[in-house]
């Protein structure tokens, strides 16, 4: 084992007193039972303070960071919210992303095998569609539970769980099964059926960066969204990446090009006026891998195709109009902008009017002058996420289109996101992302 493995292993190796995780477990209980506006959403009060007994109850002696990482990620797994997630210290993961590397290959999964979808190692023999079927001899099947807990959904269902899995492989499974400098996998050669044995070693986020321009050129260059007329079929396809803008996805991704395409008002307008000017009759809308984004671009996607006025949003809610853990947690902004929302007690917590971060979402929408008419057709999968389903659930409805492929990360009722609070517990570092409205 080199130095920079020993390094990062021995981080997540290291051991916490019993009074230790007791603390954090406090901390994490006190936030979620006072901030977290959908904790009971999908499970009851029962269950929950249940689960969160059971957790007390292993916490009478030390354990190692990852144990304790891996019973919290169990218990953010169980409560069943997509928006709610624990991460190891960010100094952690980006030690391994930029100093030891992570699992160079992309995998596509199909009935929970593991087949290679984009390759970044050097060893360029290993082609798509390549199984893999196990890594540092350990088999695919045992690495996707333990991993599945790691990837959270709303709702049930553990088969949404593996678009999520694809996008987080490389870099779960290094924090999870142990950081390596290389990777020994064995895999089926997909035209002889031959097994073989290959390492593979680790690849930095900048490397991989690197490797996609090169290798993946064209989907490199692929724009976040992006629409096709076939006039001879009167058909068109839209495909909408992301509702996030070009200038936040340039900073979450590193590709500064994505900063410099039309601003998504302007892109909906160009293209639906292309459609309206070529007659077409079906749109084909692509949704597939969108995690979500600007709520109000998903109203605003939806004016174009809707038949009537329509409300996107009817109410969001707080539990509390001012949280308590906000000063001890490096949240005390948030605080400042709850105050300038407008809000109302009910039963059900404190309603928001008209937040001035979301005026679109509560108005009556019209549907646009060149709202298209034809038959929809929206391509769905377990990587369509947040605003992406709430547009979906609009959709529905409505009855305005048909959906083909997956379900969705996202549920029909809404989801718990809006504002969002970090929470760093003391002791494991471990870092709680929980969501407010």
């Amino acid at each position: 084992m080199s130095k920079t493995e020993k390094v990062s292993n021995q981080h997540l190796g290291n051991l916490l007193s019993s009074n230790q995780l007791k603390e954090d477990y406090f901390l994490l209980r006190s936030v979620l039972e006072e901030g977290h506006a959908g904790l009971y959403a999908h499970r009851n009060k029962t269950e929950i303070d249940t689960k969160f007994e059971d957790i007390f109850s292993k916490l009478d002696t030390s354990s190692t960071l990852m144990k304790f990482y891996e019973i919290i990620a169990d218990f953010i797994d169980f409560i069943a919210d997509g928006h709610t997630s624990v991460t190891v210290d960010s100094k952690i993961r980006d030690y391994v992303k930029n100093e030891i590397g992570i699992f160079p290959i992309k995998p596509v999964f199909v009935d929970r095998r593991f087949y290679v979808y984009k390759n970044f190692s050097r060893d360029e023999s290993i082609s798509v569609g390549t199984e893999i079927l196990k890594i540092n001899d350990i088999s695919i099947n045992e690495i996707i539970e333990k991993l599945l807990s790691f990837v959270y959904i709303d709702g049930f269902g553990i088969e949404r769980k593996f678009r999520s899995l694809e996008k987080n492989f490389s870099c779960l499974f290094p924090l999870i099964f142990g950081v390596k400098n290389n990777f020994e996998i064995e895999y089926r050669v997909k035209e002889t059926k031959e097994i073989r044995k290959a390492k593979l070693d680790a690849i930095t986020i900048n490397e991989t960066k690197a490797i996609h321009e090169k290798r993946f050129l064209e989907d490199f260059n692929a724009p976040l969204n992006s629409f096709t007329i076939h006039s001879d079929l009167k058909t068109a396809i839209l495909k909408i990446g992301t509702f996030n803008s070009g200038k936040t996805m340039a900073k979450i991704t590193g590709i500064k090009k994505y900063a410099e395409e039309d601003k998504f008002p302007s892109f909906l307008k160009s293209a639906f006026r292309g459609f309206k000017e070529e007659k077409i009759e079906k749109l084909i809308l692509d949704l597939r891998g969108n995690g979500g984004g600007r709520d109000d671009y998903g109203a605003l996607l939806y004016s174009y195709l809707t038949e009537n006025e329509f409300q996107y949003y009817d109410t969001l809610y707080l539990k509390k109009k001012k949280f308590d853990f906000f000063k001890t947690t490096n949240n005390k902004s948030l605080n400042f902008i709850l105050k300038l929302i407008k809000k109302e007690e009910t039963d059900y917590g404190y309603r928001i009017y008209n937040p001035f971060f979301m005026p679109p979402l509560y108005k009556t929408h019209k549907k646009q002058k060149d709202a298209f008419e034809g038959d929809v057709f929206v391509l769905i999968d377990g990587g369509s996420f947040s605003a992406a389903c709430e547009f979906c659930t609009i959709c529905h409805r409505f009855q305005r289109v048909k959906f083909v492929g997956e379900e969705t990360r996202g549920t029909y009722i809404g989801n718990t996101s809006g504002l969002m609070a970090s929470v760093h517990l003391p002791h494991s570092k471990l870092i709680i992302r929980i969501p407010l409205f």
